[in-house]
């Protein structure tokens, strides 16, 4: 079973049954600047995955994003992590691979869109006492299968997507939902899981909104080969009806430009969007982290390197995190200002005052910021969220952003951030992989540096640094900051959704209640 385990601020978890044996532990070493013993990375990887590898060591968010999305090894790709909570009548005989005519006539219906939508719910939500009782069923899901995971979309369903469709309803045709409006709806989601939120949102316009259902246009991109097959089952009659199309590419390389007014769906993709890792010192100094192996040892180490990325340094800026004497006065992202800022960098020219993380951080940045090396602020900086949001401004002109994700992951019971002066590395895939090394249902590991595509890497968001980023790079037409706001999930399902359905006998409503810790940006 796989469930996050939210004890640290990064948590990196797996989705074998046990805990860890074999392990070694090293201290952090100054001399790993110097260190000349590593590995080179096979031309071939770069061709395969698209990333521009350093000669001999790989950037922290090119090692993460290998690890989780590699189409050979990479996390979501591999065919034993492909099992998500469905519904009871599938997930049983799934489980056991054993095919039965109730399952296979429940599978029709739910393609189909022959089931009523309570019918679709796999908690019985109003004949559950209490929050144990909820939460009792729930772990009795996640024991079903050995490599199994929820998230609220999943344990919601399908009402989690119908307040989702409500929430665009009524931003695109009014409070009325006027269907004569002659508006097309256009609806991008970046990696849709198993298709359950396209579905619930196209099952639930068809039935109730017939009008607009015909001019809806649904686009899935994933990345993941084992949930872009999922979403071709799950979802085969809208994909037939033309109302759903399914690419399987990376949103990163998504090439069309969209000149219409759309929604862009993102839901708990920023969470295992790969990080960099900086060190900044009180001078302003940057150096970014590398990570390599070393092939005498087997063990990965990192190495901090003065900072030459232009991701990194466009994120330092635009975050606020770094403050320079250059000023951006253009009415949008200037190329120029981040190239003359990318030089001064490099030339240790910027006079930079460090903003008081503490003071001017909440949330998920402050919880990013690690403990320090002689003084010095650790961090990881979410550089390639700052990706996507280019990419949306790019592509996406007249998007309208929808993103739900977890704001805070929680500290270790110590209280500490992490712990840098000494890391558990692991020797090898075996260390992990072993059978014998397991005893429990999942384990939370303090260190990313495990073995590519063996863990779940993910991280919190911080959405008001995020909306600083966002308003900078999403201007207007006339230049100006674009708008954003960000709600709890509460907040948002009180306006939007049925929460009368998942309320029990004793009033608790886990809609309402459960992932606390999770949150909705809108723009």
């Amino acid at each position: 079973m796989m469930k996050r385990l939210f004890l640290n601020d990064y948590s990196i978890s797996l989705t074998r049954r046990g805990t860890i044996n074999t392990a070694a532990t090293l201290s952090y070493l100054p001399s790993l600047l110097h260190q000349t013993r590593i590995r080179p990375f096979h031309e071939s990887r770069v061709v395969t995955y698209g990333y521009q590898f350093k000669e001999r060591t790989e950037l922290v968010r090119e090692f993460i994003h290998d690890s989780l999305y590699n189409p050979e090894y990479g996390y979501f790709n591999k065919k034993d992590h492909e099992l998500i909570i469905t519904h009871p009548v599938l997930r049983d005989e799934k489980l056991t691979r054993t095919d039965t005519t109730e399952t296979d006539q429940f599978e029709k219906d739910l393609v189909n869109n022959n089931l009523s939508f309570d019918e679709q719910m796999i908690l019985p939500f109003h004949e559950l006492q209490d929050q144990l009782d909820y939460l009792e069923n729930l772990s009795e899901l996640y024991q079903r299968g050995p490599q199994s995971w929820g998230t609220p979309i999943e344990i919601f369903q399908p009402y989690y997507g119908i307040a989702i469709a409500e929430y665009m309803l009524r931003t695109t045709f009014g409070e009325g939902k006027n269907e004569n409006l002659e508006k097309p709806l256009k609806i991008y989601e970046m990696g849709g899981g198993m298709g359950t939120c396209a579905r619930n949102v196209l099952d639930y316009l068809e039935k109730e909104y017939p009008e607009i259902y015909k001019r809806t246009e649904y686009s899935i991109i994933e990345i993941s080969s084992q949930l872009h097959e999922q979403q071709k089952i799950r979802c085969a009659r809208h994909v037939k009806n033309g109302k759903l199309m399914l690419h399987h590419a990376s949103f990163m390389d998504w090439s069309n430009v969209e000149q219409d007014e759309c929604f862009v769906i993102a839901m708990e993709v920023l969470d295992n969007c790969a990080h960099d890792k900086v060190s900044i010192d009180g001078e302003g100094n940057v150096l970014e982290c590398h990570v390599f192996e070393d092939p005498l040892t087997n063990y990965y180490g990192e190495v901090f390197l003065p900072c030459q990325d232009e991701l990194i340094i466009r994120y330092l800026y635009l975050s606020g995190i770094i403050e320079g004497d250059t000023q951006n006065t253009s009415n949008s992202v200037s190329q120029r200002y981040f190239y003359k800022a990318i030089e001064d960098l490099r030339a240790g020219k910027i006079k930079k005052g460090i903003r008081s993380f503490f003071s001017k951080s909440v949330g998920g940045m402050r919880s990013l910021l690690m403990s320090s090396i002689g003084g010095d602020h650790v961090m990881f900086i979410p550089t390639v969220q700052l990706q996507i949001i280019e990419k949306l401004y790019q592509n996406f002109p007249k998007h309208r952003l929808i993103c739900a994700d977890f704001d805070y992951l929680g500290t270790d019971e110590s209280g500490e951030t992490n712990l840098r002066e000494k890391r558990t590395i692991f020797l090898k895939k075996e260390d992990i992989t072993s059978d014998e090394n397991y005893s429990i249902e999942s384990h939370s590991f303090r260190s990313y540096l495990v073995p590519k595509g063996e863990c779940d890497i993910f991280f919190a968001t911080d959405f008001a640094t995020m909306q600083q980023v966002y308003g900078k790079v999403c201007r207007d037409n006339n230049g100006m900051l674009r708008g954003s706001k960000v709600v709890k999930s509460s907040q948002f399902m009180n306006q939007y959704a049925q929460k009368e359905k998942f309320a029990t006998k004793s009033g608790y409503n886990p809609l309402l209640r459960d992932y606390s810790n999770f949150s909705f940006f809108l723009s």
